[in-house]
Formats: structure tokens, sequence, C-alpha cells
């Protein structure tokens, strides 16, 4: 079974991105299933806990844990059915660092917040501490190699971990909510947008270098998952008025 079809991140948006409110907020009851924020934001635990799967990988998130999310990002959660977390959304870089990360003190943030969230963000950065994800099973360790495209074809992987390819693709789904080959696909669209975005290196260049088939298949797979062509994203004028949900 090949990763390197020539499809792309359509399957992503499903029509919308969903909004970002920010400042404190509770999360329903159970589980979240996977959406796509077209901007970046940072998500406090305050209170509950829940499991995020992210392109930065799985977490377990409890109260004093920070989960940054860059633009673009797409996640699931498993959360409890007794109650809803309690959580402060700050705004954050599209281009940040993401992943988990531990913070000194949460209600000083839910206080800032209150205020003002973009000092409330500012702060964020000041104090916190990069922590490890879930590393508990084998699809924690097949979605780091998806999205540093180490996995060229999922039943050659699947045979070194003593697994069928069949199995493998039911697991990881049951624990991203995503295929293998759709994770590898936007992770390696995502990777792609930043470089667009942050770097003048030509877009074949960048197409190449991120394992596409060609420059037209990265260019389709970036319209589909961010809503505009890769030129358009390097001229921002050709963005502004755009609807962030469209």
């Amino acid at each position: 079974m090949s990763l390197a079809r020539r499809g792309t991140a359509s399957g992503t948006r499903l029509g919308m991105y969903r909004c970002i409110k920010f400042g404190v907020d509770r999360l329903p009851t159970g589980n979240v299933a996977r959406h796509i924020h077209r901007e970046g934001y940072a998500t406090i635990i305050l209170s509950g806990g829940f499991i995020e799967a992210a392109f930065a990988g799985r977490v377990r998130a409890e109260p004093g844990m920070a989960l940054l999310h860059g633009a673009f990002d797409c996640h699931a959660n498993v959360g409890s059915a007794r109650s809803g977390p309690t959580i402060i959304r700050l705004p954050w870089r599209g281009d940040g660092p993401e992943g988990p990360y531990r913070v000194s003190d949460p209600d000083l943030l839910a206080r800032l917040a209150e205020r003002d969230p973009v000092e409330a963000a500012c702060a964020l950065e000041e104090s916190m501490e990069q922590i490890a994800p879930l590393a508990e099973s084998w699809s924690d360790r097949l979605a780091e190699a998806l999205r540093c495209n180490g996995v060229a074809r999922l039943r050659t992987w699947a045979d070194q971990q003593g697994l069928s390819p069949s199995s493998v693709s039911r697991g990881f789904r049951e624990a991203y909510q995503v295929s293998p080959q759709r994770f590898q696909l936007e992770a390696r669209t995502r990777m792609a947008w930043r470089r667009i975005v942050t770097e003048r290196t030509s877009l074949t260049s960048i197409a190449h270098e991120c394992a596409f088939s060609d420059l037209a298949h990265m260019s389709r797979s970036v319209a589909a998952m961010m809503g505009a062509w890769p030129t358009a994203w390097r001229n921002p004028r050709a963005l502004e008025g755009r609807d962030a949900t469209s």
C-alpha cells in the first residue's frame, strides 16, 4: 500500500474552518470530531482533561498544560462523558511552535485573558516549557514517521512492526480519526504551506523537497486545504478580503 498517492487534502476542510472563540470556555462532554482551524491558537487547560490527537502527536491534556496549534492544524479530542474541561483559548502565531507545553501559572493567564488575550499569549510564551507527546502505542510512532515523510509504503512499515496493513490502517484511524494516507498528505501540505509563506525558495523546489510528485500536485493540495493557491499565499494582497470560512 503506497502512501505516495496523487491525492489532495480536499477532504480536510469539509467546506468550513472551525471558528475560534478566545477567552475562558468549557468544552462539551464526550468526544470532539476531527476538525481544522484556519488560524493559530493556544489552549490552556484549567480543569478536567481529554486526549487530543493532532499533527504534533497525541497528548493527554491535564490542568496546567498548554496545547499549541499552528495555522491549519487538524485535531480530534477524546473527552470524559461526565463533565467537560474548562480551558482558555488564546491567539497564537500561525507559524509558531506546536504541541504540548507546561505552564507555570495558568490562573495568571486566565486573569490576563479576561483583560487582553494578546497580553496573556505573550505571558504564555515567556513561561511555557515543552513536554513530550504520548508515545504509548505504534500509532503514535507511525504518526511521527508520517509527519516526517518517513513512510513510503504502509505495508513495509507494518511488516517491520509485525502488524498487518489492515490492522495498522484501522488502529491509526481509531487513534487519530483519519487514515494514515490522509494524515501524511495533510502534514506534508502544511509543511509546504509554512515554507511557501516564510521562505523565498522556489515553489518547484518546495514541492520536490516536501515529497509531492510535482508542483501541480502541491498546488492543488495547498489550495484544497488552505483555500488559496501557493502563488496567492506568496502575495498577501491577493488574500485580502478573503472569507476565512470559504
